[in-house]
């Protein structure tokens, strides 16, 4: 048996902070996203955080960064994600702040689009639970077309992904977001991956950007194929991702936003990465964080909150999860 660990049913393990959650109170969040860049390298056909980006073209400073994980831990955050925003490598301190991490006790991993991946070196590499690196694509002009970097990097990324695997310090996948361009090349891309050692690929649909009914079911057979051949695992969130696009909230409220908080490389929190630039709760750089998300300010700002008018959210199925099992009790719980 083959566990997901993209799986949003994965969010029930946190019962407790579940039940604290549903019962009014504010657990600790169990994620913290930490945005230390706002700039990247890439300009990625799909970005949703172009805005974002060229409003605040940021980097966060290291001061900060570490304030903000020294107070992740006294909060009782459980783990940091690194990712965007912008490209988390285009900040110098990134090793050194996932190494502070490990030495709090929180767990870290990294989302990149790997073309500064070899630069954390392995001490830095071993202290992530994963890596993931997006490349989204077969070739290197498939690459270049969506990616769009300063300079072709395709292949240097995959030697980086190489070096990654080979030192079996930590898990590294790759992501690949399905596209009209890219979708016959998935197939290549899964022999380059398993080639290199790579545990996993994930895939998932764009935003806005749908493969028509012929395209995915083209690349499903490829994803099948992949499966029975090839030694890499494939996961794929079409299902999960299709029906957040579609804006389908199959839940009353929402309870992850209180699992999960971002923090801008400005040092302004948010209550969830879908958020990211729109009404922050507080600011590190004046407030602890856990000041912060404990606050009445906080609580208030989630109670008010108009799901209606939320952005299409990855989150949406780990809330239809939670209310499914813990308010409606569908599994019938306490029959194992």
């Amino acid at each position: 048996m083959i566990l997901n660990p993209i799986d949003p049913s994965k969010a029930i393990i946190h019962r407790e902070r579940i039940l604290t959650a549903l019962g009014g109170g504010m657990p600790p969040p169990v994620t913290v996203g930490l945005d230390i860049s706002n700039r990247c390298g890439h300009r990625c056909v799909w970005c949703l955080y172009e805005r974002y980006k060229r409003e605040k073209p940021l980097l966060m400073p290291e001061a900060l960064a570490h304030k903000a994980v020294r107070e992740m831990a006294e909060a009782g955050v459980l783990a940091v994600c690194f990712s965007g925003g912008g490209e988390p490598g285009m900040n110098p301190a990134l090793g050194r702040v996932i190494l502070a991490c490990r030495q709090a006790g929180l767990s870290a991993s990294l989302n990149t689009n790997g073309e500064r991946l070899r630069e954390l070196g392995e001490q830095s590499l071993a202290a992530l639970s994963y890596v993931r690196v997006s490349l989204d694509a077969g070739s290197a002009e498939t690459h270049r077309r969506l990616h769009r970097p300063a300079e072709d990097c395709f292949e240097r990324i995959l030697d980086d992904v190489a070096w990654a695997c080979a030192a079996r310090r930590t898990t590294v996948g790759i992501g690949f977001l399905a596209h009209p361009l890219n979708y016959r090349e998935f197939a290549p891309l899964a022999q380059r991956a398993g080639r290199l050692g790579c545990a996993y690929l994930q895939v998932r649909p764009v935003k806005g950007m749908p493969l028509d009914g012929p395209m995915k079911a083209e690349l499903f057979a490829e994803i099948e194929q992949v499966r029975r051949k090839l030694p890499v695992v494939v996961y794929e969130s079409f299902t999960k991702m299709e029906d957040t696009i579609a804006g389908r909230r199959n839940f009353e409220r929402c309870v992850m936003n209180r699992l999960v908080s971002n923090i801008g490389p400005d040092g302004c929190v948010y209550a969830c990465c879908e958020l990211r630039g729109v009404a922050p709760i507080g600011d590190i750089g004046r407030s602890s964080f856990k000041d912060i998300w404990f606050s009445e300010e906080h609580r208030r700002a989630l109670e008010g909150l108009d799901l209606g008018k939320c952005p299409a959210c990855k989150y949406a199925k780990g809330n239809e999860i939670i209310e499914r099992v813990f308010v409606r009790d569908e599994l019938h719980r306490d029959f194992l």
